[in-house]
């Protein structure tokens, strides 16, 4: 499910550096695939719940992963729009990128211990929310702006998203442990 997702996000970068709308539209027929994906790990999750104690996080991270995807959909949407968003397609794919490799950040600290390793992860909310802010800045007015301001939710939504990947991660540490120092 993860690698789908990896996938999806990274053909949707590809996509709007080459303007290529169909790339654009598999990606969003994939989107089927990991909402099965994630029916699947519930299914999963239900019969084996009191088998590992980590079970309810695969679960949560499941359906992070299925939102995930969910917003590259949108961003392909807008982007196969009529109306001219070029002038934050450069922005759009630089965040995309940023989000992008926090995601796989997360998704290689997820199965750590390092609790530093994924609070690091965690800090760089700030700098998600400010990508947002330069995509948004650089739209200029009209259609590009209303369609610039979605875009750039949608890309903070997965960056963000990725660090909750890594608060679920420690508190998955954290419930392992009979004693917690601070």
């Amino acid at each position: 499910m993860a690698l789908n997702v990896d996938v999806m996000i990274q053909d949707t970068i590809k996509g709007i550096e080459d303007s290529d709308t169909s790339l654009l539209g598999n990606v969003i027929q994939r989107d089927d695939e990991v909402d099965r994906y994630q029916w699947y790990v519930y299914r999963e999750v239900r019969s084996r719940s009191c088998e590992d104690s980590r079970v309810p996080f695969f679960l949560i991270i499941s359906r992070i992963l299925e939102r995930i995807a969910d917003h590259a959909v949108n961003i392909c949407r807008t982007w196969q729009s009529p109306a001219d968003v070029s002038s934050v397609r450069d922005e759009v794919i630089n965040g995309l990128r940023s989000s992008h490799s926090l995601l796989k950040e997360a998704l290689e600290a997820f199965y750590s211990t390092d609790l530093q390793r994924l609070n690091a992860i965690v800090s760089k909310k700030g700098s998600v929310v400010a990508e947002k802010v330069r995509i948004i800045e650089r739209a200029g007015n009209g259609d590009a702006l209303i369609q610039a301001i979605s875009v750039s939710e949608d890309i903070a939504r997965i960056g963000l998203y990725s660090t909750d990947i890594a608060e679920l991660a420690m508190d998955m540490i954290m419930s392992s442990r009979d004693e917690i120092s601070l």
